[in-house]
């Protein structure tokens, strides 16, 4: 259910993008948002869900940091810090993603963006667990090489702050896969 409303929310944020696209203001010129030499810092909140069928009740919520280099036009470096809790069996979750992000111009105030990255996962967990009276505490980590691709719609609301909306989709490759599809909202000052 959440991937179809991601889906419905993606697909009705282009729409209102392609109705709403305004020109840029004039005299924006090298201020304007996406240009090369700009940098942007990000605050934000993932809300994810497995793409497995078999983890019932599981999810993750994590606050986000990042910042980013715009190289060229449209084209930003930068990376991503993630700091959570991972629902189900509840645990720490830690993920640090560098990677790329590229900005679609569309002459208003609406910027699709699409992005991608490598970076690590990393999971702690520790539980008490009984059995007949008898307690004892598990505990463990994990770490993985993390894959993440991303997908949105920023809103400018003025020349130095947006606000985003979009789908996220990390892969962690522990022992086993591990796929979630997260909806990000993101909260971005540039300069």
């Amino acid at each position: 259910m959440l991937a179809r409303f991601g889906v419905v929310l993606a697909v009705s944020l282009l729409l209102v993008q392609s109705a709403y696209a305004q020109p840029a203001p004039a005299g924006a010129g090298a201020a304007a948002y996406g240009t090369k030499g700009r940098m942007e810092a990000e605050g934000g909140l993932h809300l994810g869900y497995p793409l497995m069928s078999n983890n019932n009740g599981d999810y993750d919520i994590m606050f986000v940091g990042g910042f980013r280099y715009f190289v060229m036009d449209g084209l930003a470096v930068g990376g991503q810090l993630r700091v959570g809790y991972w629902g189900g069996p509840g645990g720490t979750l830690f993920q640090f993603v560098p990677g790329v992000e590229y900005n679609f111009k569309t002459g208003g105030n609406i910027t699709p963006y699409v992005g991608a990255g490598l970076g690590f996962d990393y999971f702690s967990i520790s539980q008490t667990v009984c059995f007949f009276g008898t307690c004892s505490t598990v505990s463990g980590s994990t770490t993985a090489f993390l894959l993440d691709f991303q997908g949105g719609v920023k809103f400018q609301l003025n020349p130095n702050m947006l606000i985003g909306v979009g789908l996220d989709i990390p892969l962690a490759f522990h022992d086993s896969t591990v796929a979630y599809l997260g909806v990000l909202g993101r909260f971005i000052y540039t300069f």
